[in-house]
């Protein structure tokens, strides 16, 4: 632990980011984003959720190379910049917070990156790593947008999406395609075998 101060002092000049926030606004958002991160070792920084701090918000994204979530907060800014978190470790740690606000940090020291978090008397760090590596989620302009009632959406969904038939195992799903054409929102889905559609129409906006 005595190697972890040298990092957390919080005027250190390999401080890359520094917020507070409150870990039950927090961890809810963060376990969110972090169902998209990938569980396998065999890529170690898509099992990380990259967090991007600007003066007002705090931006996570997480993706495992198909999927990708991006969610963002605000909070108590005090340096900009961006980290990569275990999310392994910062979920057992921060669940195990149950009052007070939590600093977190991101540090680099040459090549070596670190993940900090303060609480109180207590300071936990962890092994992490260049958060450039980790892309982050595209965001969709506000233009793109198209609001549906979720009860619809899944049943059309649901229609759509379904397991092969026993007698034709060989049969391979080929996902769901979506088509918006005006207030129409058309789903196409099934395999070389099948095909199933569903439409279902758009409140207005």
């Amino acid at each position: 632990m005595q190697e972890a101060r040298f990092y957390t002092a919080i005027n250190s000049s390999f401080l890359i980011m520094h917020i507070e926030i409150n870990p039950k606004e927090f961890l809810p958002l963060f376990k969110l984003v972090a169902s998209a991160a990938a569980s396998t070792r065999n890529s170690p920084i898509l099992s990380k959720v990259k967090i991007v701090v600007s003066e007002k918000y705090v931006t996570l994204h997480a993706t495992d190379s198909i999927m990708g979530v991006s969610a963002r907060m605000k909070c108590a800014v005090m340096v900009t910049g961006e980290a990569l978190i275990p999310v392994k470790y910062f979920t057992e740690i921060m669940s195990e917070i149950k009052v007070g606000t939590v600093k977190l940090l991101g540090q680099q020291k040459g090549k070596e990156f670190r993940f900090l978090i303060l609480h109180g008397e207590k300071e936990y760090w962890m092994p992490s790593e260049d958060p450039s590596e980790l892309p982050d989620v595209k965001h969709i302009d506000a233009k793109q947008y198209h609001s549906a009632v979720t009860e619809d959406f899944l049943r059309a969904l649901d229609r759509t999406i379904f397991v092969p038939d026993p007698k034709h195992m060989n049969e391979t799903h080929t996902g769901v395609a979506f088509k918006i054409e005006e207030n129409t929102l058309s789903l196409r889905g099934g395999s070389w075998l099948r095909r199933c559609f569903a439409g279902i129409v758009l409140p207005a906006e």
